[in-house]
């Protein structure tokens, strides 16, 4: 192999290329690896991540061996238990409409609504609706049908790459577009200024503006952008 290790888990020193890069963790449910996409060479070279080679249950049994008392320790899946809406200040409320700029309803602020959400819209209709767009611009919240949700295209802007310089061709990657999707192999072409146009090979749900797009190949980070959900060139 051409991967030498350089500590105890998934950083390694590629010798090809001199460049260290991270791969997913064994433990693909607890896999982090989609949060660490704007890591810097400098950044990675001077961490450690023990837990990488191990799974949960593994990491547990170690804890009981050595008589932690965490170790069987219940799970924490939040970072706050309070209500999110104290954490974002006063919002403006505005309209809820239609893909044709029909109001169907007021919101009372857009940072309650995210691409994709069915429930808690307070709008009655004849058929389920979704949120389909957030036009920030006008504070305007878009409902569609599911179908609406699903697209192929959009642009990474401002793409971070880890282990590997920026490419200057067409390259193919298996991208996430959120930390619980699975990823799907795409089709990456550079457009300049560090954005880049992505291409799924089938259509993706909630592909959502503002969220991180990262990518991989195989096991391996090569790096992450900014969602913008616009036709690629």
């Amino acid at each position: 192999s051409v991967l030498r290790d350089i500590d105890l888990n998934y950083i390694r020193l590629d010798e090809n290329t001199g460049k260290y890069v991270i791969k997913k963790a064994v433990d693909r449910k607890k896999d982090q690896t989609y949060f660490l996409s704007f890591l810097t060479q400098d950044q990675i070279s001077k961490v450690m991540f023990p837990l990488g080679e191990m799974t949960k249950e593994e990491v547990r049994n170690e804890a009981k061996k050595y008589g932690l008392h965490v170790h069987d320790k219940t799970e924490s899946q939040d970072f706050y238990s309070g209500d999110k809406r104290d954490l974002l200040g006063k919002m403006e409320p505005g309209d809820i409409t239609d893909k044709d700029g029909k109001v169907l309803g007021r919101h009372d602020g857009i940072a309650n609504y995210t691409i994709g959400q069915r429930k808690g819209l307070g709008i009655a209709g004849g058929k389920p609706l979704y949120v389909t767009g957030i036009d920030r611009n006008n504070n305007r919240i878009i409902l569609g049908d599911e179908s609406d949700l699903y697209n192929t295209r959009f642009t990474a802007k401002n793409v971070n790459w880890i282990s590997m310089d920026p490419p200057d061709t067409v390259m193919n990657a298996e991208v996430k577009i959120r930390y619980r999707h699975n990823g799907e192999h795409s089709k990456v072409t550079p457009i300049g200024n560090g954005d880049y146009a992505v291409e799924f090979a089938s259509p993706q749900k909630s592909i959502t503006p503002g969220q991180i797009a990262v990518f991989y190949d195989g096991d391996m980070l090569l790096g992450g952008g900014v969602i913008e959900l616009k036709a690629a060139e």
